[in-house]
């Protein structure tokens, strides 16, 4: 994996259409893997784009 292929919380909503406080929670509870949890009870995420398009492809399938 590369730097280029990490994105941020505020870029994976923007991919899945939600907030960030969303993407927050949905690697809290487990559906949404994160790549890099940077420390501290406010420290944020880095995801992989990789994972955040699965996510993505499972939501349209489940919309479907």
């Amino acid at each position: 994996m590369t730097e280029t292929d990490l994105i941020t919380s505020a870029q994976a909503a923007v991919i899945l259409n939600c907030t960030p406080r969303t993407i927050a929670r949905m690697a809290e509870d487990g559906r949404l893997e994160p790549a890099l949890k940077f420390p501290g009870w406010r420290g944020g995420y880095l995801f992989a784009r990789a994972e955040v398009e699965r996510v993505r492809a499972e939501l349209r399938e489940k919309a479907s």
